[in-house]
């Protein structure tokens, strides 16, 4: 299974999980398996950049709604398309067979709702309750 982590947070590198801090405990759990591989973005634009030139599609997407954008770390005026729930917008319009989980800190429930009826969102977790287990699990039932 192919697993595009998006996550301003997340490691880039394998060899970085361990240092990853809470997210490298999430990255671990997904690459235990070894017929699954993860692939990392920390913006949105290089997430569109990863799902456009990929070889294969992604079979699913592990979304964090909360992520700066550009070098300086800020969430651009009116540019929505940088927002996470920007993000699954156009993975609704543009990959539409392809599964979202969401995994967020952003607790306005008002977000959480507005990214709940893209089509393409499966499921949406919050941090600080769900376990690198948890998501894994749910991973693994939403494709078998």
């Amino acid at each position: 299974m192919r697993i595009l982590m998006i996550d301003d947070e997340a490691s880039a590198s394998p060899d970085e999980f361990v240092a990853g801090g809470h997210m490298g405990y999430y990255q671990r759990a997904l690459t235990s398996r070894d017929d699954w591989s993860l692939d990392v973005a920390q913006s949105a634009s290089a997430a569109q950049q990863k799902i456009r030139e990929a070889n294969a599609p992604y079979h699913v997407i592990i979304l964090d709604l909360s992520m700066p954008s550009g070098a300086t770390g800020r969430q651009p005026t009116g540019s929505p398309e940088y927002s996470g729930v920007g993000v699954g917008k156009w993975i609704d319009g543009d990959c539409p067979d392809t599964k979202v989980v969401v995994l967020t800190s952003v607790t306005d429930m008002e977000v959480i709702k507005q990214v709940s009826e893209l089509r393409v969102v499966k499921a949406v977790f919050f941090k600080h309750t769900c376990t690198p287990f948890m998501l894994r699990d749910a991973l693994e039932n939403l494709v078998s």
